[in-house]
C-alpha cells in the first residue's frame, strides 16, 4: 500500500514538472502490450528516471545507481517506492529485476549503465535487457529521448566518498518516442545470439532517438506550443535575473566583510 502511494505521488510530481518546466512531446509508434514490460531508454540526463515516471504512467521499477540510494531522504523514498538499486553485485541486481517482472510489474533500465555521451550518442549496451526478456518472456520497449544539449547543467559532486557527475536538464524541449515492442526468442545460453540481439536493440533505441529529434524539429517548424515556448523564454529571463541578483548580493557581502575586517 505504501509503495503504491509513493509511486502515485512520484508519478504526479514527475507529470507536474514535465508539464510546467519542460516542453514535453510524447509519441508512441505502436500500442503498448498489457502486462510487465522492459523499457530500455537512452540516458542523456541524470533526472531521466524522474521525468519518465509521469510519462509512462504505470507502476514501473527503475534500475537506479546505488549513489542515489545514499542521498539523505531521497534515497529512502526511492527505496520505499520499490525501485531497484544497481550495485556492483550484478547477479543480485539481475535477480531482483527478474523477480519484479515475474511479479507483474514493469521495469525500466538504462542499458548503457551510465549517462550517454550526448543527447544523440549512446554507449555500448549491456546484455541484461535481452537476457531478462528471454527468461521472463516480457516484451522489450525501446525508448528514445531527445533534448537540447545546451540546456544541460553539469556539476561534479561527491556522494559517499565517490565523485559523480550530475547532469540536470532544467527546461526546454523534451521529446520521448516509444518504439514498437520487441519479442525476443531464443536460448539465454546462446551468448552469440544474446550479443547480436543487444546490438540490434541499441540500433532500435538509436532509431527512436532519431524519430524524437525529427518530431521536435517538425513541431518547431509548424510553430506548435508557441505559448509554452514563450513561457520558457520568460522563465530563462527570470532565472538569469535571479542569478545576477544573487551574484551582486554575494559580492556586496564579500566587500562588506573585507571592510569590517
Amino acid at each position: 500500500m505504501r509503495k503504491s502511494i509513493l509511486c502515485a505521488v512520484g508519478n504526479f510530481l514527475s507529470w507536474l514538472y514535465a508539464r510546467v518546466l519542460l516542453i514535453t512531446v510524447v509519441r508512441k509508434t505502436a500500442m503498448l502490450p498489457k502486462g510487465p514490460k522492459i523499457y530500455v531508454v537512452n540516458h542523456p540526463n541524470t533526472l531521466d528516471p524522474f521525468y519518465l515516471l509521469g510519462i509512462i504512467g504505470e507502476r514501473v521499477a527503475i534500475l537506479i545507481t546505488e549513489h542515489v540510494f545514499h542521498i539523505p531522504v531521497l534515497g529512502r523514498l526511492v527505496k520505499r517506492a520499490g525501485h531497484i538499486e544497481v550495485t556492483s553485485d550484478g547477479k543480485q541486481v539481475y535477480a531482483q529485476a527478474k523477480k519484479t517482472l515475474c511479479s507483474g510489474r514493469s521495469i525500466l533500465l538504462f542499458a548503457e549503465g551510465d549517462i550517454s555521451f550526448s543527447a544523440s550518442r549512446v554507449r555500448k549496451f549491456h546484455t541484461g535487457a535481452i537476457r531478462l526478456a528471454l527468461e521472463t518472456g516480457a516484451p522489450v520497449i525501446p525508448v528514445g529521448i531527445h533534448l537540447d544539449q545546451r540546456r544541460i547543467w553539469k556539476r561534479r559532486t561527491v556522494i559517499k566518498n565517490s565523485l559523480q557527475i550530475v547532469t540536470w536538464y532544467r527546461y526546454g524541449w523534451h521529446t520521448v518516442v516509444f518504439g514498437e515492442p520487441l519479442y525476443i526468442q531464443g536460448s539465454i545460453g546462446n551468448r552469440t545470439m544474446v550479443r547480436k540481439e543487444t546490438v540490434l536493440l541499441r540500433k532500435r533505441v538509436l532509431s527512436t532517438i532519431a524519430q524524437a529529434t525529427r518530431v521536435r524539429a517538425e513541431d518547431r517548424m509548424l510553430h506548435k506550443r508557441t505559448a509554452k515556448r514563450g513561457f520558457h523564454i520568460a522563465l530563462r529571463g527570470v532565472y538569469k535575473f535571479v542569478c545576477f541578483v544573487g551574484f551582486i548580493v554575494f559580492k556586496l557581502n564579500e566587500v562588506g566583510i573585507k571592510v569590517l575586517g
